[in-house]
Formats: structure tokens, C-alpha cells, sequence
């Protein structure tokens, strides 16, 4: 069926399908970041959090412990071999 868009509700469905396209993009992107970050500096999300915000520091949120736990983890040498700075940089 050809249209001529001179109906509203045709132009509409045409935009609606467009934007779910859009949404899905995007989070396909934000996916994508994502695991790109994870790759790179690792599974933690406190550590990958904080390389996102602009000062650097850690989330607001975060408490203590939380924060230590996640420390000792980012240290130990089974999280540096699975990202790629543990790989890049090694022992110093």
C-alpha cells in the first residue's frame, strides 16, 4: 500500500517505529560502552562508576565497606588478568 503521509496517523506509525528504532540504538550503544569499560578496567562496578564521573572520586552512595571490598578485589591478580590494564601494564 503507498501512502502519501496525508493522513496523520500514517506519518505518526512511520515516526513511532523510528524511535523504537532509536531507543533500541541506543541501548545497544550503552551496552556497548559498557562492555567496552568492563573490558578495559574490569567487572567492578564501583571502580568502572568512578571512571565515569567527572572529578573522579567514588559514587555518593557507596559506603566503606563496600568501597574496601571492592579494593580488594580491583587488586588481586585474577581481576588484573581479565581486563585489558592488567594485561597492558602488568607489575611495575
Amino acid at each position: 500500500m503507498v501512502t502519501c503521509d496525508c493522513c496523520p496517523c500514517f506519518g505518526r506509525r512511520r515516526k513511532k517505529n523510528a524511535k523504537k528504532s532509536a531507543t533500541v540504538d541506543d541501548d545497544k550503544e550503552l551496552l556497548m560502552s559498557q562492555m567496552n569499560f568492563e573490558k578495559r578496567f574490569g567487572q567492578s562496578a564501583a571502580f568502572v562508576t568512578s571512571t565515569l564521573m567527572e572529578e573522579g572520586g567514588v559514587p555518593p552512595s557507596s559506603s566503606p565497606a563496600a568501597l574496601l571490598k571492592e579494593a580488594v578485589h580491583v587488586i588481586s591478580c585474577g581481576y588484573e588478568d581479565k581486563t585489558d590494564w592488567g594485561t597492558e601494564l602488568g607489575w611495575i
